[in-house]
């Protein structure tokens, strides 16, 4: 029996020695956050069952909180949520309250975990700004990072004439003398009851139109009609379509005239200094008028860069043929009816003095060109790849030709040939 007592005094000694087989806990996730960022609060039991129903309640340090309900028979568990509105140290405490008897031994009846919460940094990520022209309306917007930016300001220094910065960070107005203008800005942003500020220098060189690079302000398409719009006979000679360009700079302008989205003839063209420019859609290759049905003409410009859109001149080609007065024109070589080699072939005509000619062919009973080119000599050589591509051996054709004077206007035509390929 002494021996009995003896070792069950042991045994107690040994367990207040090890003390509770598990702990009650509360961590926080992340510990260290920004202001309005959400923590995660987990508490636990960890391996030991609660006895009874309890609520574990959790004090936030903020001056707020929440519970934990445990159910009786099992391991507590639970998480809780919360977003802290100010930087600072805070503790949380996680107490379990009565009637909560965690197995058999008595866990330590609350526990704490520490967060801390900070701003989140704050930078200007503007580090440069567009150069400016007198007289063209400048806009720039500074940029900070993050979210829930405030007001911005300039601290120091001078922006250009005509320009003023705006609480949102805009730089706006229209600059109105030249040179280069440094200044310093900032811009704050709220974070809890604390205010964040961050700044950076930045300049802003403003030149004259004069040695300003190329720029296109504006693109206004025309026909002879003052509209971008007109309805023409089919084969109505002398349509053109003008564009009038505002612009300010010197530069090099390149891009295209474009019907129906293919290209009719390139633009190059050297400007200095000015305001205003009209471009015409050349003499030849002429804007085609032999297919019946709306056509659409852009001035597409490739240089310089510029984010204004291409405007549309659509002209509308009737079925009625045109009424004017033409010289009719003589066909010289394949006689009419002729049968011909399938292979590459000569069509020539009587030479008119006029400035280009155009050669169009037709399949049998069709309306619209088949193929067509232009060439400013009395022949034309139909090559084998348009040979090959557009006609058939056995199928009959037929082929005429226009001449067009230096102003793109109509002045004569032939008679249909036939011809077929054997």
């Amino acid at each position: 029996m002494k021996r009995f007592l003896i070792l069950i005094s042991l045994l107690l000694v040994l367990a207040v020695a090890a003390g509770p087989a598990s702990a009650f806990v509360v961590t926080a996730t992340p510990s260290t956050v920004n202001v309005n960022d959400n923590v995660s609060i987990f508490v636990s039991t960890q391996a030991l069952a609660v006895q009874s129903a309890c609520v574990i309640s959790v004090d936030y340090g903020d001056a707020s909180g929440g519970v934990v309900n445990c159910a009786a028979g099992v391991t507590c568990n639970g998480y809780l949520n919360h977003n802290y509105i100010a930087t600072g140290n805070y503790t949380v405490t996680a107490t379990a309250g009565a009637p909560c008897v965690l197995g058999l031994d008595m866990l330590p009846p609350s526990d704490t975990t520490n967060v801390t919460v900070t701003c989140p940094p704050l930078t200007v990520t503007t580090s440069a700004l567009p150069d400016g022209i007198t007289g063209r309306p400048y806009s720039a917007q500074l940029l900070a990072s993050g979210s829930g930016i405030g007001a911005w300001k300039l601290d120091e220094g001078e922006l250009p004439d005509g320009l003023t910065l705006t609480t949102s960070g805009q730089i706006i107005g229209t600059p109105k003398a030249v040179g280069v203008f440094d200044f310093a800005v900032s811009v704050q942003k709220s974070c809890g009851p604390d205010v964040v500020t961050a700044g950076a220098v930045l300049s802003i060189r403003v030149d004259t139109p004069a040695t300003a690079d190329l720029h296109i302000s504006r693109i206004q398409l025309s026909f002879d009609n003052g509209r971008p719009e007109t309805t023409i006979s089919r084969n109505q000679p002398g349509l053109r379509v003008h564009a009038d360009l505002r612009f300010d700079g010197t530069g090099l302008l390149k891009g295209y005239w474009e019907v129906d989205g293919q290209m009719l003839a390139p633009v190059n063209q050297h400007l200095t200094y000015g305001k205003s420019l009209r471009l015409t859609t050349p003499a030849a290759p002429l804007l085609p008028t032999f297919v019946e049905g709306s056509h659409r003409v852009r001035l597409v410009i490739t240089m310089p860069e510029n984010e204004i859109p291409f405007p549309e001149a659509i002209y509308y080609v009737t079925s009625e043929e045109s009424a004017a007065d033409l010289t009719p024109l003589r066909p010289v070589g394949p006689a009419n009816y002729a049968e011909l080699v399938y292979a590459e072939q000569d069509f020539n005509w009587e030479g008119s003095g006029a400035a280009v000619y155009l050669v169009e062919f037709y399949a049998r009973g069709s309306e619209e060109p088949l193929a067509a080119a232009y060439t400013r000599s009395p022949t034309y050589g139909l090559p084998d790849a348009i040979l090959k591509e557009k006609f058939q051996p056995g199928e009959t054709y037929s082929w005429r030709v226009k001449s067009f004077d230096s102003e793109g206007t109509l002045i004569g035509i032939s008679e249909p040939l036939f011809f077929v390929f054997q």
